[in-house]
């Protein structure tokens, strides 16, 4: 399993622990075959377990899990394939609100403060730009984007861009509590990736996952 390679291709790879220890690596749909799945589920116009294959074959990052999907217990695969569907789209109302809050707080990191600053000044660019620059150039880019946005009229920056030590951000915050430091924000967001179950390689299931994956299970099992 290269999880640097699907890690650099935008994919965030997940884990699953069974009781039994077994641990399954997996990585979720795009949302066009997330939405091509689920219509499919809800159609039921192919069989239930065929679908679960073609899905566990094209997301279990684990190749030689893959190679032994018809040894593996009754159930896992089912279980797998359910995580999967759950965590790339919404379910229900809930579950959209939910991820959509969740992912709110995400793009408050430093990461995501930087990119959005220079795809405002540099419209051409998108985040999977700059992700491939390396650092030289992609600080370049935001001190270029710091004065177009500063030069424009109205200006879209009022000061320059300046990450705060711990020392000025406590400063700052007893000047102005409305105003967020960035090493806050970098922090606040590694907690939520914990929470989650979101992170650069794989992680296991949170317990609200856990639950979240009972309920999908039991709602498929009524329907």
């Amino acid at each position: 399993m290269d999880l640097f390679k699907e890690r650099k291709e935008g994919a965030q790879v997940f884990r699953i622990t069974f009781p039994d220890d077994t641990r399954v690596p997996f990585k979720l749909l795009t949302w066009g075959d997330y939405t091509i799945f689920f219509e499919l589920f809800q159609k039921q116009t192919i069989p239930t377990y065929i679908l679960e294959n073609i899905i566990f074959e094209r997301c279990v990052v684990e190749k030689s899990v893959v190679m032994i999907k018809n040894k593996l217990r009754a159930g896992i695969i089912t279980t797998i394939v359910n995580m999967i569907m759950l965590l790339s789209g919404p379910v229900d109302s809930n579950s959209f609100n939910q991820a959509l809050d969740q992912t709110r707080s995400q793009i408050d990191s430093l990461q995501s403060q930087v990119e959005m600053i220079i795809c405002r000044a540099f419209p051409g660019y998108t985040p999977n730009d700059l992700q491939k620059m390396r650092w030289p150039e992609l600080v370049k880019r935001l001190a270029q984007a710091e004065r177009i946005l500063m030069s424009r009229n109205p200006p879209e920056l009022q000061e320059p861009i300046k990450l705060l030590s711990p020392e000025e951000a406590e400063k700052q915050t007893k000047k102005d509590p409305i105003k967020v430091n960035a090493n806050d924000l970098v922090k606040e967001g590694r907690k939520m990736m914990e929470q989650t179950g979101v992170g650069r390689d794989q992680f296991d299931l949170t317990p609200k996952q856990k639950a979240q994956l009972r309920y999908l299970r039991a709602k498929r099992h009524t329907e």
